[in-house]
């Protein structure tokens, strides 16, 4: 069978690497982290950088989008010996998007030398009308250690669904995860399934807090001078999205766990001084130098806050 030794970014030693493998003292366990395309006649113009194939004459790009047949697909990988994959199981049918899925499964090395392998986890989301969404995205990964002839390995790969899975939604200003029965499939690459199952994913992305920012337009102010935190930082007029700049222009920002802006002119900011006899703060966040020394002034908002340090000269 021929085969291709790729090797990239190594250091001093990679010589000696590739003739540990090429020489059978070391079992190849890598999988490509990219797609390795047949040819350029398969890809849009460089100068074209969309992804999905309505925007790309019905090519795509990257494993997520392509719609032709690469050379070697996303994910693969040769070994000396094989492997075979046994005992899955997924943890729910149904779950919440808030949730976390589990897949566990048995990996046994069935050929005559020891190696490892990498087990993958992809999903597959639902049709969604008017949205063009990825055939598939890797949500999950893991090495086995290197296995003995006969031996065998238990893993289990946990799936956090709302990062593994969210995707943000141009129509609705946020990232969303779609509701509705997503396929998972586990795999030896993305071209490669090995079991496959359906997972219906219900509820949505909690609107919580995810962050709070504080970027004042000046830190050092004289005794006497004031500022108001609920306004505007001129340093970043106009950098915000159109859409967002009522809310990503302001002093004081927060971003919901959906990537939304929250409008902090009217929400319930707290405001505290560490030092008041330098900085004073009051409740509906104007700042007051006081005396000449360092304070520290942190917002919160439901429990997440941020803090930016002030120096008011003598």
């Amino acid at each position: 069978m021929a085969w291709i030794l790729f090797s990239a970014a190594n250091g001093e030693r990679q010589g000696l690497a590739a003739a540990d493998v090429i020489f059978g003292k070391v079992d190849p366990s890598g999988h490509l982290s990219f797609t390795w395309y047949a040819g350029d006649g398969e890809l849009p113009k460089m100068s074209d950088y969309n992804l999905t194939p309505d925007r790309t004459g019905g090519l795509g790009r990257t494993y997520m989008y392509f719609t032709r047949t690469p050379a070697w697909p996303f994910g693969f990988g040769m070994s000396y010996t094989r492997f075979r994959y046994s005992h899955v199981r997924f943890s729910r049918r149904r779950i919440a998007a808030s949730g976390t899925l589990r897949v566990s499964l048995r990996v046994t090395n069935t050929g005559r030398r020891p190696g490892a392998t990498v087990v993958q986890l992809y999903a597959a989301p639902p049709s969604v009308a008017g949205v063009t969404l990825p055939k598939e995205k890797l949500v999950g990964f893991r090495r086995t250690r290197v296995l003995a002839p006969r031996h065998g390995q238990r893993i289990a790969i946990a799936v956090p669904l709302i990062p593994a899975l969210r995707m943000w939604s141009a129509q609705r200003g946020r990232e969303v995860v779609y509701p509705g029965t997503w396929r998972f499939r586990l795999a030896r690459s993305s071209a490669d399934a090995i079991r496959t199952r359906g997972v219906q994913i219900t509820g949505a992305i909690p609107p919580s807090i995810a962050t709070v920012s504080l970027a004042p337009p000046a830190l050092t102010l004289q005794p006497g001078q004031t500022l108001d935190l609920r306004g505007r930082n001129p340093w970043l007029d106009g950098l915000a999205p159109t859409q967002d700049q009522t809310e990503g222009d302001t002093i004081v920002s927060a971003v919901r766990r959906d990537d939304s802006f929250v409008d902090t002119s009217s929400a319930p900011l707290r405001f505290n001084s560490d030092r008041p006899d330098v900085l004073r703060v009051d409740a509906n966040g104007i700042v007051s130098a006081v005396a000449p020394g360092v304070a520290t002034v942190t917002v919160t908002l439901a429990g997440a806050s941020a803090s930016a340090p002030f120096v008011v000269a003598g």
